[in-house]
């Protein structure tokens, strides 16, 4: 896997943590990836070349209007401010090639420097049961004023253990 800086740009090193999307049901990972590119004002800094992601195109994934700017299958995204850098994944992984794109991500993800990973998924609800989701769930709250309101609102769990882990702009992670 190779990093292709955009031009005049690179990996910010005070962004710390990468966050990105495991390509699953729903996609919810990529649409959350897409959620923190759009509302914290990341800069695309470069895109990854992997020859085990499908290739595919699009025009202008986060402007209103076309302006005629490629969407790649992988792009990073930085946000200094917030000390994120944002990994978009939009195409798949060739059927097959899954443990050498792992080996690949994992290559990059070792020389990039970064102090913390995470990865966004999402799990099909008829096999929730199986899993023990009773350990560490992470919840995305909009507001800060709407922290205790959306917690509350949740019910049913011990919430009282529960931190405030990071905010990012306008969303608070819990």
């Amino acid at each position: 896997m190779k990093f292709i800086p955009e031009e005049g740009k690179h990996l910010h090193e005070d962004c710390s943590t990468l966050i990105l999307p495991a390509v699953s049901i729903g996609n919810v990972g990529q649409l959350t990836a897409d959620l923190l590119v759009s509302s914290m004002g990341s800069e695309k800094v470069g895109y990854l070349d992997d020859p085990y992601v499908l290739p595919c195109v699009g025009n202008d994934a986060y402007g209103p209007f076309p302006q005629g700017d490629l969407a790649l299958p992988l792009e990073a995204y930085d946000s200094p401010s917030n000390g994120l850098t944002v990994i978009q994944q939009r195409s798949p992984v060739i059927k097959g090639m899954m443990l050498e794109f792992a080996k690949n991500m994992a290559d990059f993800i070792a020389g990039s420097g970064k102090k913390h990973i995470i990865i966004l998924s999402s799990l099909d609800f008829g096999k929730w049961q199986k899993v023990d989701m009773s350990r560490f769930i992470t919840y995305l709250v909009p507001t800060a004023t709407e922290q205790m309101k959306t917690v509350n609102s949740l019910g049913g769990r011990n919430f009282r253990s529960m931190t405030l882990l990071k905010s990012i702009g306008n969303i608070l992670m819990i």
